[in-house]
């Protein structure tokens, strides 16, 4: 018999308590429950205790930009259901496209981030990181934070 992940990652969580389990969301998932926050609300209750943040994650590693408006279907249920979980996203985020995420940012102030494929030249996952678009995009989400923050 297999074992549920959500199972799994209990356990691990039970062993390892001070390390943050972070349960991705990705397109499969998104697929999986058609987009729609219900079904969506239902899976996340096996993991209640368990994981610490949610990631929302359609590109996967692909560069595709981020969806703010589906973004915003599934973080305020999510917020509202699990008001202890960190929320993040990720989707075509790089040092040229911060801005995929202003639609979002004065209703969930605490937003965390995710890059990867717009930090290579190549926008291929699998290529090593480019230490200057790394270091432009470092740059440009400090500068980006800062100045939500201090309008907010």
């Amino acid at each position: 018999p297999t074992r549920r992940s959500s199972d799994l990652l209990a356990n691990f969580h039970w062993q390892h308590p001070s390390i943050k389990l972070i349960l991705q969301i990705g397109q499969r998932a998104l697929d999986l429950v058609g987009g729609e926050p219900g079904q969506m609300l239902t899976k996340l209750h096996a993991y209640r205790g368990t994981v610490s943040h949610v990631l929302i994650d359609g590109s996967m590693g692909t560069g595709k930009p981020l969806d703010a408006t589906i973004c915003r279907k599934l973080l305020e249920p999510i917020h509202a259901t699990f008001p202890e979980l960190s929320l993040v996203v990720a989707g075509g985020l790089g040092p040229e496209s911060m801005d995929l995420l202003d639609p979002l940012l004065a209703d969930f102030p605490e937003l965390s981030f995710d890059a990867q494929a717009k930090l290579r030249p190549s926008a291929s996952a699998l290529d090593p990181l480019d230490e200057g678009y790394v270091e432009r995009y470092l740059q440009r989400s400090v500068a980006w934070v800062r100045t939500f923050t201090n309008h907010s």
